[in-house]
């Protein structure tokens, strides 16, 4: 910082505050939680990215400092499931019987990856990638995060998981529009597939696509009942 100049004997009097004001550093500038995830995080995508849980992401693991922030910005919060957003989804997650599972509490973060998708102003929306043991077991998590302009934590949404008899994908359209598909069930036992889209408003709130999960809805082939290996006339599963 320049030094400031010495004020005359006739203004000594006057100007002591502002001298003294002016020798003192400066504070340092407000921080936001928002700040330390932008460190943390790996830079934002090219997108479209399709087939997210099959995806490798880029950027290191995340380091002592980068789980410390994401911890303070999640603090005991659960992710949601898609059924947060969409009532329908409830449906396809009993299915497998394993929708408690699939409701993580505070994510482990010791194998976790930060995404950047969006980082702007007034929000910013975040992918949580965590690897929690060996692939064929179900060990990844798909985990998107908002941030609103206090970069306080906004909204959840777990959008990417498996297990034996169950998988939830998702297809980034852009950084505020994604879909959400799962199919649940193995070649012995047919279940129907969900999908949905949503969005992600200004503010960093999630909500429901009406028009893109009816378009989603209507490209995805029949579903079969269990044991005939033929559709049902509505398309729906017997099982």
């Amino acid at each position: 910082m320049p030094a400031c100049p010495r004020p005359g004997w006739a203004i000594a009097v006057l100007s002591a505050l502002s001298l003294s004001a002016c020798e003192r550093p400066a504070p340092p500038a407000a921080t936001t939680p928002t700040d330390c995830l932008t460190r943390a995080a790996a830079d934002p995508p090219v997108l479209p990215w399709t087939s997210l849980h099959a995806r490798e992401l880029a950027g290191a693991p995340l380091d002592a400092s980068g789980r410390d922030c994401i911890a303070g910005v999640l603090g005991a919060t659960r992710f949601a499931a898609p059924q947060a957003y969409d009532a329908d989804a409830a449906a396809a997650q009993r299915l497998p019987g394993e929708d408690a599972d699939l409701r993580l509490g505070p994510p482990p973060l010791a194998r976790g990856r930060l995404v950047r998708l969006d980082s702007a102003a007034d929000r910013g929306i975040w992918l949580l990638r965590i690897e929690t043991g060996p692939e064929t077991a179900g060990g990844r998590y798909d985990l998107l995060f908002t941030t609103g302009a206090d970069g306080r934590l906004r909204d959840t949404v777990l959008i990417g998981a498996d297990r034996a008899h169950y998988r939830r994908d998702a297809n980034l359209l852009r950084a505020d529009r994604f879909a959400v598909i799962e199919q649940t069930g193995d070649e012995q036992a047919h279940r129907p597939t969900y999908a949905a889209a949503f969005t992600i408003d200004r503010d960093g709130r999630i909500a429901l696509d009406p028009s893109g999960t009816a378009e989603l809805r209507a490209a995805l082939p029949p579903a079969v009942p269990a044991g005939t290996g033929e559709p049902d006339a509505a398309g729906r599963s017997g099982g």
